[in-house]
């Protein structure tokens, strides 16, 4: 579980950087508000991996939503275009499997 907790935080943490870069080099048409809620999502959801807060569960929850829904909604975009957007497909399959080892390690102690 521990190197799942390590993977995952790795995964958030490249995230963060590419979504930093991301709004300096300007990538994507992605706006500023945007970022900021990516920031703010993968940023919380990674210290609610390894630290507790009062209402962790619930936080957590809603750190791993905005995330989630802007890329399945991205890659169903690019699906309906005939395309396949790897990174989106990527979010929209560790979001949830970030949901379920956070849960995990709550429930076990």
């Amino acid at each position: 579980m521990k190197l799942l907790k390590i993977l995952l935080t790795i995964y958030l943490l490249l995230a963060v950087l590419l979504h930093v870069y991301d709004f300096f080099s300007g990538l994507t048409e992605e706006g500023l508000f945007s970022h900021l809620l990516h920031l703010l999502s993968y940023g919380l959801s990674a210290y609610l991996l390894w630290f507790r807060l009062p209402w962790n569960g619930g936080l957590m929850v809603l750190a791993c939503l905005y995330p989630f829904a802007y890329h399945l909604h991205c890659a169903l975009q690019q699906a309906a275009a005939g395309e396949i957007a790897w990174i989106c497909l990527l979010v929209v399959l560790l979001q949830p499997l970030l949901l379920l080892v956070f849960f995990r390690q709550r429930s076990e102690g």
